[in-house]
């Protein structure tokens, strides 16, 4: 594509000359290999172009002048490849090096068949060949990585021709979904297990090496190898076992006495696949001395007096440990807050994060019964997003100095009062909150004891935070709202409860959408709770899929469980399309399952997928909507 005197606005003098001008047509660079470039083709002809035989180096800078747009070459010129084709075409790659092929008429989304397919390397060779059939499928197993599918038919007595990339640089993301579970190496599925968790230096290590060959394509009697590295990173040992036992590999390596301690790493190595274990070696020196630690009711309430503590102790042969030294040291933790009665209310703040470490909590001797009773508060300066754990470490020291360790935790109630929040349900496609509807949010208030409480001063604020897909699992940073002030803060109003309950309604005009929080906080009590959620236009698609970039193109796919069992039958929610056909194909981490076509009629439909053993541990559906092109402007 290219500019010349004939589409400016400049205004020049009158020329007969460019009425007469002709584009120039496209150039065809389709040569199927019959002749390979050269950087030097065509420079004889180079300065016989009539540009160039027109050029003045004084006009150079004349936009009325050929040689204007001739010496700004790079500025008024641009070209890139395009191809013409019927055919699309679409690639997989499990695992095993199967690729499964497909081919479609791109104007009806229609199969095509007898369509010849070539698998070419980087270096142009070819790797494979296959023909699609009546379902425009084919597969063909690939020893080394694919660059390029080509794929020819004879369409309406026209030879046509269309190129696939294969390279994973061209590979289509897949972090827009929920890709979880485990992911099989090379098809094999293995562990390893130890006789214990910790090690002593001269120790022997029993380790066995579990294999589940779930393709059985391994031979019988495979050998596996497994090494051990010490924590520096250095192999020490190497063993190599050819007769499991139902797939069973059992190890033993000896240590040295004077062995270093810390992390050791054990390797198991199947075919190409490995597998590994952390191997803890480590001085280990038994408690000698029993350490009991208790608090009246087993909880502690920072609102009220101080908590009353006992230590005891004695050696562990029932001896008094009276007149040894003891001390204690104490962390807060954060706990998921959760009452009985309100068990579907989220009751932790989002805004707030702890931030703890060990803190000195007593220091004494035992008296001649071997108790230490003490009275002492530990509050966190921090205000905690809900309920915490506290978790204490406690030591007693014998008179050579060595001690006995003992750690225990109990729950620890910063609040008197907590509140909790429950948003509406949303949407059936995406559980998202709809524009320009009311929502009501019920709002929980309860004792630490879980019981209902009336408060008169509950303040909730609705803001607008920063946008992320529900499939990211990133912690988010929400500690800036804890600002009731904040410049996005959209509403904000102070409601009451009453027996334990209240309400508050919100609504979101359209045409704003995007992510929310709902904060609730007890402006007497200090407690707070939030919840974000997402909020859209009405409409399967909605404002963030027009916006998203790839997301766009994202379809949303719902199963009625999470979890199934061999020999149930999963149900799976399709989008809605108005025409078209879906490919629907039933993958694991490792191989595609099965493949099928499945016809659009622009109603939202089920389809029911038996669940097989094949599919263990975990499994995927993937869906692809093709939409035929025939008839669009």
């Amino acid at each position: 594509l290219s500019i010349d005197r004939r589409h400016i606005d400049y205004d020049c003098a009158a020329d007969p000359e460019l009425a007469a001008r002709q584009d120039q047509p496209l150039e065809n660079y389709e040569d199927d290999r019959q002749k390979t470039a050269s950087g030097w083709d065509g420079i004889e002809n180079y300065f016989d172009s009539e540009s160039y035989k027109n050029y003045n180096y004084a006009e150079r800078d004349n936009p009325c002048k050929d040689s204007y747009f001739y010496s700004h070459d790079d500025k008024v010129t641009d070209s890139r490849n395009f191809m013409t084709s019927n055919i699309g075409l679409l690639a997989k790659r499990d695992l095993q090096g199967k690729t499964h092929l497909v081919a479609t008429d791109l104007r009806t989304a229609e199969p095509l068949a007898d369509v010849d397919f070539r698998i070419e390397n980087f270096q142009g060779q070819t790797l494979a060949s296959a023909k699609s059939n009546k379902q425009g499928f084919a597969a063909v197993n690939l020893p080394e990585t694919p660059f390029l599918l080509i794929a020819k038919k004879n369409i309406e007595g026209v030879q046509d021709t269309a190129y696939l990339k294969l390279n994973a640089a061209t590979a289509l993301a897949t972090s827009h979904f929920d890709v979880g579970g485990i992911s099989l190496k090379k098809g094999l599925k293995g562990t390893i297990y130890g006789e214990r968790g910790v090690w002593r230096p001269g120790d022997k290590l029993h380790l066995t090496f579990v294999s589940w060959d779930k393709a059985k394509k391994l031979p019988k009697n495979h050998p596996v190898t497994m090494k051990l590295f010490d924590p520096q990173g250095r192999e020490v040992a190497s063993d190599v076992n050819q007769q499991p036992v139902g797939g069973f590999y059992p190890f033993t390596f000896s240590t040295e006495a004077n062995a270093p301690t810390g992390q050791w790493l054990a390797k198991a190595y199947l075919g190409g696949a490995v597998f590994s274990k952390n191997i803890m070696l480590e001085t280990v020196r038994p408690n000698r001395l029993k350490i009991e630690l208790e608090f009246p009711n087993n909880a502690i309430h920072a609102y009220r007096e101080e908590p009353r503590g006992v230590l005891f102790s004695q050696w562990l042969h029932g001896g008094s440990a009276d007149g040894l030294k003891a001390d204690i040291a104490v962390r807060l933790r954060e706990k998921t807050t959760a009452f009985t009665r309100f068990a579907d209310y989220r009751f932790d703040d989002p805004v707030r994060k702890l931030d703890s470490e060990d803190k000195k909590l007593v220091e004494g001797y035992l008296d001649e019964n071997g108790y230490l009773k003490f009275n002492k508060a530990f509050a966190n300066k921090q205000k905690a997003p809900g309920m915490l754990s506290a978790w204490f470490t406690s030591r007693v020291f014998e008179k050579s100095g060595a001690f006995s360790t003992s750690r225990q935790f109990v729950d620890y109630f910063p609040y008197a009062h907590y509140v909790g929040i429950k948003l509406p349900k949303g949407d059936q496609a995406r559980n998202m909150l709809l524009t320009d509807q009311d929502h009501t949010v019920q709002i929980a208030s309860v004792n630490a004891a879980g019981e209902p409480i009336a408060l008169d001063q509950v303040q909730v604020t609705l803001y607008k935070i920063d946008w992320k897909w529900w499939w990211d699992k990133t912690a988010d940073n929400l500690s800036e709202y804890a600002d009731a002030n904040h410049s996005k803060k959209l509403q904000q109003s102070v409601i009451s409860t009453k027996d334990g309950r209240g309400e508050w309604s919100f609504q979101i005009k359209y045409p704003e959408w995007g992510r929310y929080l709902v904060r609730a906080c007890d402006l007497q009590g200090q407690h707070c709770t939030g919840q974000t959620m997402y909020v859209d236009w009405p409409g399967w698609a909605g404002r963030a899929q027009q916006e998203g970039g790839d997301a766009a193109s994202v379809l949303s796919l719902y199963t009625d469980k999470a979890d199934y069992r061999v020999g149930e039958t999963a149900i799976v929610q399709l989008p809605k399309a108005t025409k078209g056909r879906a490919l629907l194909t039933v993958e694991t981490g490792s191989r595609i399952l099965r493949q099928e076509w499945l016809d659009l009629n622009g109603e939202r439909r089920q389809i029911e997928l038996p669940i097989t053993a094949a599919m263990s541990p975990n499994a995927y559906f993937s869906l692809s909507v093709l939409q035929g092109h025939q008839g669009k402007k």
